[in-house]
């Protein structure tokens, strides 16, 4: 059995893999890999822009000793991305931090070292010490998600050197999962922060760190205060279990009137209730907020009162744009929930993303359903829609058909996402209301359609989705899921392909779906050969479809050879144990003599050896 990804970066796709070469994007960017460090040419090129991104994990001393070396003065832009390097360790840390302080003029500079666990305290202190010098930076990313030896040390070493960076606008810095960070931690990173006074966004994310309080809002909050000309604001506390709702008053007790941007992530924080959504979205009302992003999923002592006040401060936010909330598997939200929030949206007329997400709260019914969906026609500016009812099984297919009716107001849409996985009332009738509102949608861009695990769809239903489809000139990325849907549906697959507009991105998933088989495949091939001059990216998962044979295999790489732009290839065969290793061996090989292909990922777990 095996999984791949291979990345052909900017080579031929007949090229041989270990190849090494470099990509000089232009006069002032370059891009390297561990196999390209050794070229005489590097030297004499003089970029202002460096990335680094490693293949299969090739980095280690050797590699940061090398790289460390090619460091020039003259770089503005530095983008070092080491995530995962097993073999990364103190030392090879310490060449790397010993060159960075030399570079004086570096505007922007990215570290990722996510995964990195081999890394300690001492060199978490050398690269702290790296930052004192870089007076002209104005835009640092460090993220140390994943480095379990990462302490409230670490973040006091880091924090002291902040202290410096007196140009910095941007900071963003990522914990999640250093699960000894604790509140002691936070003091420490306050004490840094208060003198970025020119600081425009701040990006912290701590997700997974279990051991932050309260006490630790409270410090996170007063630093708050001191950014006056703060516009973006983003904090990750997902699965901190330890904070309550004083955690988020003390939080919100000061934010700066400057804010623009919000995206706030508690969720899994079960012991947040309405009370914390009411000191929240009370704070928030004193910013002039263009963007706001709430997550409180499996917050499930959250009930609708607490979209009450939610909606109270929509009222008055009359400037978003875009705005996301989160309330997934929060199990108390019922229809009265849904018209608090539709009462609010409505005052939002500037707004054009709006990202809905109520996954499994199954209180909802089709009434409260009905008046989220009249508020649409109330939105002239709106753009783009995510509305994510998977797993809300309450007669679910009058639901559809009140979105049906509602779609057919949006005429200027260009993204719309329908989540009705595992919905497991939706019947076919629900489906000719969603035809006649996809067919009104002229200026649409991009559909996600989700309906995994509806199993009482039938042929009929997708028919609908067809000729709702078939009509749509604009539509350049489509994604459809209709895993787990047990009834042969696959007749109208191909005409759905083939009836699309000339799209760039075609996604769609039939795992489990137990009447595919080679004739299917055939099938869909012959739809997708009607894109063979604009598909760029193409995601297919036929995995545990145990039909399937090396015969299916031959027939989608023949197709695929066809697609004459196709630069992207993600396809999983999981688990279909009819597929035999010389097959999908062979299907690989194909693949690769593509000549426009640069990443190709495959998967053929438990393949037939």
């Amino acid at each position: 059995m095996f999984s791949e990804s291979l990345v052909l970066d900017d080579t031929p796709a007949t090229s041989t893999l270990e190849k090494p070469c470099f990509s000089l994007q232009s006069h002032h960017e370059i891009r390297l890999n561990p196999l390209t460090l050794n070229s005489q040419i590097i030297k004499n090129i003089k970029a202002s822009t460096w990335r680094f991104s490693p293949e299969e994990n090739l980095v280690d001393e050797n590699v940061l000793k090398k790289l460390a070396s090619l460091l020039t003065k003259q770089i503005q832009r530095l983008y070092l991305n080491f995530a995962g390097g097993r073999e990364i360790t103190n030392r090879g840390i310490s060449h790397l931090s010993h060159h960075l302080r030399r570079l004086t003029h570096l505007q922007h500079l990215t570290l990722n070292f996510s995964g990195c666990r081999r890394i300690s305290n001492t060199s978490w202190h050398n690269i702290a010490q790296s930052l004192k010098g870089l007076v002209s930076l104005q835009n640092l990313i460090i993220d140390f998600s994943g480095c379990r030896r990462f302490t409230d040390l670490g973040l006091q070493n880091i924090s002291k050197n902040l202290k410096n960076l007196i140009s910095l606008k941007q900071l963003t810095l990522n914990f999640s999962a250093c699960k000894e960070i604790a509140d002691s931690g936070l003091y420490h990173l306050n004490q840094g922060l208060k003198s970025l006074k020119s600081l425009q966004s701040l990006n912290l994310c701590f997700s997974g760190c279990r051991k932050i309080t309260d006490a630790g809002l409270d410090i996170i909050g007063h630093v708050l205060k001191e950014f006056s000309a703060l516009q973006s604001m983003t904090f990750g506390f997902q699965g901190c279990c330890l904070i309550t709702n004083i955690g988020i008053e003390y939080f919100a007790h000061d934010l700066p009137a400057s804010l623009k941007n919000v995206n706030l992530d508690f969720s899994g924080c079960r012991k947040i209730d309405d009370l914390g959504l009411l000191s929240l979205t009370g704070a928030l009302k004193g910013c002039s907020l263009i963007r706001a992003k709430l997550d409180f999923s499996s917050c499930k002592q959250i009930t609708s009162k607490g979209l009450y006040f939610v909606s109270q401060a929509l009222k008055e936010l009359v400037s978003l744009r875009q705005l996301n909330l989160n309330f997934l598997k929060c199990l108390k939200i019922n229809d009265p929930g849904l018209d608090h929030i539709a009462e609010g949206l409505k005052y939002l007329v500037k707004l054009q993303t709006l990202n809905l997400n109520f996954q499994s709260c199954k209180q909802i019914t089709p009434i409260g359903f009905k008046n989220i969906s009249k508020v649409f026609n109330e939105l002239p500016s709106l753009r783009n829609l995510s509305l994510n009812f998977a797993e809300c099984y309450r007669d679910i297919q009058i639901s559809l058909q009140f979105l049906g009716q509602a779609l057919k107001t949006l005429s200027s849409l260009e993204n719309l996402g329908l989540n009705f996985a595992r919905c497991r009332r939706l019947y076919d009738p629900g489906f000719h209301k969603l035809k006649q509102g996809l067919e009104g949608l002229s200026s649409l861009k991009g559909l996600s359609l989700n309906f995994s695990g509806c199993n009482e769809m039938t042929t009929y239903g997708i028919e609908n989705i067809r000729k709702g489809l078939k009509d749509l000139t604009n539509l350049q990325n489509i994604s459809l899921n209709f895993s787990r849907c047990y009834k042969n549906i696959l007749n109208s697959f191909r005409d759905i392909i083939k009836g699309l507009a000339s799209s760039e991105i075609i996604s769609l998933n039939l795992s489990a779906c137990e009447h595919i088989q080679d004739e299917s495949l055939m099938d869909i091939c012959e739809g997708l050969k009607e894109h063979s001059k604009s598909l760029q990216r193409l995601s297919l998962d036929f995995s545990w479809c145990w039909r399937i044979t090396d015969k299916g295999l031959n027939i989608l790489s023949q197709t695929i050879k066809e697609l004459a732009c196709l630069r992207k290839v993600n396809i999983n065969f999981d688990q279909c144990d009819r597929l035999t290793k010389k097959g999908a061996q062979s299907f690989k090989e194909n693949l690769k003599k593509h000549g426009s292909l640069r990443i190709i990922k495959l998967h053929f777990e438990n393949v037939v050896l």
